[in-house]
């Protein structure tokens, strides 16, 4: 699902960036689908709590956290290829290496997030919630 969306560098001021990174926060949402749901919502604004829609939206939150599991894990296979690489440069210090090792902790860490809430999802769509 991940390699199917379109990707690409987008400039923000800085405080937009931030008030992005905090609304995602309190929301519980990675960076990628909060600024995804707002500028779906800035073209087809519908209310978040029509009762209609919440399989829908709960779909679409399930998505969401589906990519940005893929994503994670895209990140973690390209951590875990690169150790052995790095590992044989003389000229790669440790601090490098211990790096590359706590963003991998960090990786896995944001995917067990991921998956807790893929899970509760799942659970609340099954219960028409």
């Amino acid at each position: 699902m991940a390699r199917e969306d379109s990707q690409f560098r987008i400039r923000l001021p800085a405080e937009l960036k931030d008030a992005l990174e905090e609304a995602a926060a309190a929301s519980g949402s990675s960076f990628n689908a909060e600024l995804t749901d707002r500028l779906s919502r800035s073209f087809w604004p519908r209310s978040e709590t029509d009762p209609d829609r919440a399989t829908e939206i709960l779909d679409k939150k399930i998505r969401y956290l589906q990519q940005d599991y893929e994503n994670a894990q895209f990140a973690i296979d390209a951590i875990i290829a690169a150790i052995p690489k790095i590992a044989a440069q003389d000229f790669v210090g440790a601090e490098i290496r211990s790096l590359l090792i706590g963003r991998l902790a960090d990786l896995e860490n944001e995917k067990k997030e991921i998956d807790k809430k893929l899970n509760l999802l799942d659970f609340r769509r099954s219960r028409g919630m």
